[in-house]
């Protein structure tokens, strides 16, 4: 039926049994336009929520990452705890037995910070900037030895476990509780390597402590194997304090083709030449290598090495001068079980090319340090400046006698103490301006066959990074 239209709006008519259906009608379209609006607010703050927490987990990464940079920087200025856990004994935790443990420069404040179970700030004491700590760190040995193995050998893996975080307003564990507190936990592992010795400038003096005037001269470099290397004196090159680094081992004492003096008597034109196994060399004319004391040798890469065995060598004392002739193709090599002096004479080896073919390698108390300095053996020698040759002798207090304006003994010296007041050398030394030693070999002179022990190892770039499920 055709509706009515109204002759005021010229709208068909309502009637009263429509009228009943149109509310209902409005009603649920609002309902729906309500429904529909307040899915769209909670989509639209649970999308904001998410990209928050995305946000938060992203910053909380970032921190770990910046921590693992934080604990890279802190090894390669610590190398040597590269090579040590974080809790144990020893450890970063426990120190005592760490090599440089007692010195002023071992990092204990920060040990201690990365020991503790607090979370530590990136950016000083803004922790809203994220944080960090250190959950583990373990060193994982390769099984080569730090002692021998060849400069660049993998000496194991660090393995480092580290946790970031951000929204934590205090360094507390118990932030980690909060809702608002996103976390993640990062391990990776750090190559560690052995170290070329020539990292280490080479040491033209190398000893573990002693006393030297201050105006006596080390022409080159000196080392000490301890906290500090003021122990005195004038030194050109570059003091090195090394606290984590020792001798190498002397090497065995030969066995075959060498020439053994220490039983023997030996004159001649009536001098007395050697004396119970000590060389004397009265003569004037005593020369190494000679038919007088043998000339048992090797030859090694095209050279000649003869090698001497002895009970010491004093000279000092109605004794004379020694020669030692070396070139290009001749190498000598004294094995000394006693003291040395020289007193105003020399051992002349006048080599300028091969200073190091001329070696001295000294074994009193057969390698076991007495507590008493003043007990251990000596060698004092002449600093005329007519000696170039390498002396070795980590268990001896050394001296140098007055040398005036020469050279000093020319070559390196490796000894255990630099003439110490009771160290019974007091006689063996010289308060006037001279030097006492004059630098002339270096890491290739001696083969590389003589190595520092515990040269703290270097750490390669990260090569694993993997994320974990923090605690």
């Amino acid at each position: 039926m055709d509706k009515k239209i109204n002759k005021k709006t010229q709208k068909p008519e309502v009637t009263r049994s429509e009228e009943g259906f149109v509310l209902p009608v409005t009603l649920g379209l609002g309902v729906i336009m309500f429904l529909a609006g307040t899915t769209m607010i909670i989509r639209s703050q649970g999308e904001q929520v998410s990209a928050q927490a995305q946000k938060a987990t992203a910053t909380s990464l970032s921190s770990a990452e910046a921590g693992i940079t934080r604990i890279q920087d802190f090894l390669n200025d610590n190398r040597i705890l590269a090579m040590y856990p974080l809790k144990g004994n020893p450890s970063w935790e426990n120190p005592t037995n760490i090599p440089g443990q007692t010195c002023s420069s071992f990092p204990t404040a920060e040990v201690s910070r990365y020991t503790s179970t607090n979370w530590q700030n990136i950016d000083n004491n803004k922790s809203q900037n994220g944080q960090f700590q250190v959950v583990d760190y373990r060193f994982i040995s390769s099984g080569a030895d730090p002692n021998t193995a060849p400069p660049g050998t993998i000496l194991g893996h660090g393995e480092l476990r580290l946790g970031g975080r951000v929204n934590a307003t205090t360094s507390a564990v118990s932030e980690n509780q909060k809702v608002s507190t996103a976390r993640n936990q990062l391990k990776v592992r750090i190559p560690v390597k052995q170290t070329a010795p020539d990292s280490i400038p080479f040491p033209g003096l190398w000893v573990e402590g002693g006393d030297m005037a201050p105006n006596n001269t080390v022409s080159g470099n000196l080392m000490v194997s301890g906290c500090s290397a003021e122990i005195g004196g004038n030194i050109t090159g570059q003091r090195t304090a090394a606290p984590t680094v020792s001798f190498p081992d002397l090497p065995p004492k030969p066995t075959s083709s060498y020439n053994d003096l220490r039983n023997q008597t030996i004159s001649s034109g009536g001098k007395t030449e050697v004396q119970n196994g000590v060389l004397r060399g009265e003569s004037g004319s005593l020369t190494f290598p000679s038919s007088t004391v043998g000339q048992n040798h090797t030859t090694e890469g095209g050279v000649k090495v003869y090698r001497y065995t002895m009970n010491g060598i004093n000279i000092g004392t109605g004794g004379s001068n020694i020669t030692i002739s070396t070139d290009a193709n001749t190498k000598v090599i004294f094995y000394v079980d006693g003291n040395i002096n020289t007193g105003s004479k020399e051992l002349t080896h006048n080599n300028v090319a091969q200073p190091a073919h001329f070696q001295i390698y000294a074994y009193g108390n057969n390698g076991i340090p007495s507590p008493d300095t003043s007990l251990h053996p000596h060698i004092c020698m002449n600093g005329s400046g007519s000696t170039y040759g390498f002396i070795f002798a980590p268990d001896y207090n050394i001296g140098i006698a007055g040398s005036g304006g020469s050279a000093g003994f020319i070559g390196s010296i490796w000894a255990r103490q630099w003439n110490p007041k009771d160290g019974g050398l007091s006689s063996c030394g010289s308060s006037t301006s001279n030097t006492v030693v004059t630098q002339t070999v270096d890491w290739s002179a001696l083969e590389n066959t003589l190595l520092p022990k515990g040269v703290p190892p270097t750490l390669a770039p990260v090569s694993q990074w993997e994320r974990e499920e923090g605690s």
